[in-house]
């Protein structure tokens, strides 16, 4: 089936070579000329009436601009008289939304005399101050200086990203500043009617009469068919060396219609004025012409014009229709629809994106259900055909994201994939499908790929993980010491004695608190809990990673000390315990401390030595150094092992 285009375009040459034979057999050269010096002249006119239209709207626009910064800064006076009368609205933020809606602003903001918000209709910026951004710093002047009024050219607001214009001024006893700002739409409404093409629209709306504003590269900036605008001058068939500024024309093929162009220069810009032949010798051939090829002139000039307007209006339009609907489709819900060439591709324009508006929403609904179910789960999805990731409002929570890093990894979806791609790198044990993030969280992600799209769900684990850690510190802790106990202990011992490039040059020690029983008789059990404590701490002066350490029950403990590089480095640390047999004390209470009295044994570990061996060889040595302290003065408790 043959399509709409290529049965115009049949057509259409058909209906080009009858015209051209017509006009070539038909057309005067004195009236050809004639009527060329006509154009010439009348787009020396038109060009002198653009050149006064904008010199008198740059005019009407700055006297616009005037006003409007003095109406903003009474509209900041205003806020701040009524604030002043009605204190309580400072702390109102919706009373403060209500007051912008009446004085006719978009936000307003209270600085207190250091330059930090403090109050406003946007909670989101409370304590940002004139040192937080570029636009914001603009008013610094103002804290040294309480006479000052500011109005600030309308730039990118700092936080939210949009062209917004604000103004702010003291309060009348100079205790805060009042800010108010308006959205750029305020402003832009005002200069818009200084457009080009807005321009060219009012003067050149005559029909096959097209006016251009061009770069001296040749990119449109300005055109009466807003289809041009931003094209190069010679995509539209106007070739740069035949461009003359000195107000004659020349002939050439402007989007396919032969046309008859005048060129001037204008404030560093060519400004043309293009008339298709059609146009500009249609009255010769009505001339020159019998009666009755009068009719069929205007019969073939009709198809002619419905043809070309189909093809540029409505063919092309359908095909970028067509295009957009099918990125759509492949799941690219970033792209929209703008085709304004009349009222019905508007419509359908506005239709389009409306769906793809409720499509997004899906997403917010979801983000809904899942904030009130209290369910801690995150749902992202994106496809090749997107620039960004949608996600829902959970994630950035998960993921731990600033706000301008979810706006980024929103718009980018490399971006997205590249930080997902990293924090699976950075699992909780090898083989684990739990992701450690940044600021003690823990997440699981579980992503479904088909062809050419991507759907994931991030599942929040940080309370799971915490819970089991807290259950396995209470399970595996002595709570009087804080030290491993028994059962901790072994599982310690077994992993490290696992690999001897970890055990490297070490030892197992048994220790008891000779001093326990007298403590207890003497001063009461609470005070011997404080001595039993006083001998856990004293592991403290050990280096942390070459020991663990578990309290045995009643008055026994027992050391690991592992990964000494040499028996010497190992035989220090032993050293370093009988040192301590001989100078430490335990505080008992305010004024009363005790020598730290305790026995202890010790087995060094090897390949052919098994923990249970080295057990009993520690606990051997240890009772019998007990004995000897048993036995000995007390000047002779540190006596060797």
């Amino acid at each position: 089936m043959k399509t709409l285009r290529s049965l115009i375009l049949k057509r259409l040459a058909l209906i080009s070579a009858v015209m051209f034979i017509v006009v070539l057999m038909l057309t005067l050269s004195v009236q050809y000329l004639t009527e060329q010096q006509a154009a010439c002249n009348q787009a020396a006119i038109r060009f002198a009436q653009i050149q006064q239209l904008l010199a008198q709207n740059e005019t009407e626009v700055a006297e616009h601009l005037e006003s409007f910064y003095d109406s903003n800064l009474h509209k900041a006076e205003t806020v701040a008289y009524i604030l002043d009368d009605h204190p309580e609205l400072i702390s109102d933020v919706a009373g403060l939304r209500n007051l912008a809606h009446t004085v006719q602003v978009d936000e307003i903001h209270l600085f207190d005399p250091s330059g930090r918000i403090y109050a406003g209709t946007n909670p989101e910026y409370f304590g940002y101050t004139m040192d937080s951004g570029e636009q914001i710093s603009f008013f610094k002047p103002m804290l040294t200086d309480k006479n000052l009024t500011l109005c600030q050219e309308s730039t990118p607001n700092t936080a939210a990203g949009h062209l917004i214009q604000y103004s702010a001024l003291w309060n009348e006893d100079g205790t805060y500043i009042v800010q108010v700002g308006m959205e750029s739409h305020h402003i832009t409404a005002l200069t818009e009617k200084n457009d080009l093409s807005s321009v060219f629209a009012l003067l050149g709306g005559t029909a096959g009469v097209s006016l251009y504003a061009v770069e001296t590269d040749g990119e449109i900036v300005g055109a009466s068919i807003p289809a041009h605008i931003g094209k190069n001058i010679q995509d539209i068939g106007i070739r740069h060396e035949r461009i003359k500024t000195d107000g004659s024309g020349f002939h050439a093929v402007v989007a396919g219609v032969r046309s008859f162009c005048v060129f001037t220069e204008y404030d560093g810009r060519l400004m043309a004025r293009i008339v298709s032949a059609d146009t500009l010798y249609g009255d010769l051939q009505l001339k020159i012409l019998e009666l009755g090829l009068i009719l069929v002139v205007i019969f073939i000039c009709t198809i002619f014009a419905i043809s070309a307007f189909l093809n540029r209006y409505v063919i092309k339009t359908i095909h970028r229709i067509n295009d957009k609907l099918q990125l759509i489709a492949d799941g690219n819900l970033d792209e929209r629809m703008n085709i304004n060439t009349c009222l019905e591709f508007t419509d359908l324009s506005t239709h389009i994106n409306h769906m793809i508006l409720r499509l997004l929403a899906d997403t917010d609904r979801l983000s809904y259900v899942l904030n009130r179910t209290n369910l801690r789960i995150g749902v992202y999805e994106y496809s090749e055909k997107m620039k960004g990731v949608r996600f829902t409002d959970f994630v950035p929570q998960l993921l731990n994201l600033s706000p301008e890093a979810t706006r980024l990894l929103r718009s980018d979806q490399a971006a997205f994939r590249a930080h997902l791609a990293e924090l699976q790198k950075n699992t909780l044990t090898d083989g684990s499908e739990i992701c450690v993030v940044p600021g003690d969280r823990y997440i699981v992600i579980d992503e479904h790929t088909n062809p050419g799209e991507t759907f994931g769900i991030i599942k929040d684990m940080t309370d799971e993980i915490r819970s089991r850690r807290r259950i396995e510190a209470e399970r595996d802790t002595d709570l009087l010491t804080g030290l491993y106990n028994r059962r901790a202990f072994e599982s310690q011992v077994n992993a490290i004695c696992a690999v001897s490039s970890r055990l490297g040059h070490g030892a197992l020690v048994m220790i008891d608190a000779d001093g326990l029983k007298e403590v207890n008789d003497r001063y009461g059990h609470d005070k011997g809990d404080k001595y039993l404590k006083a001998i856990a701490g004293l592991f403290h002066a050990l280096p942390r990673e070459h020991y663990i350490a578990a309290r045995q029950g009643g008055d026994e403990f027992i050391l690991l000390l592992y990964g000494f590089e040499s028996e010497h480095a190992l035989l220090d640390i032993i050293n370093t315990l009988k040192y301590l047999q001989s100078h430490s004390t335990a505080d008992l209470e305010p004024g009363t401390a005790v020598p730290l009295d305790f026995s202890f044994g010790y087995s060094k570990l090897s390949e052919g030595n098994s923990f249970t061996d080295a057990l009993c060889e520690a606990d051997a040595r240890m009772y019998a150094q007990k004995k000897i302290r048993k036995s000995s003065v007390p000047s002779n408790k540190s006596s060797d092992i």
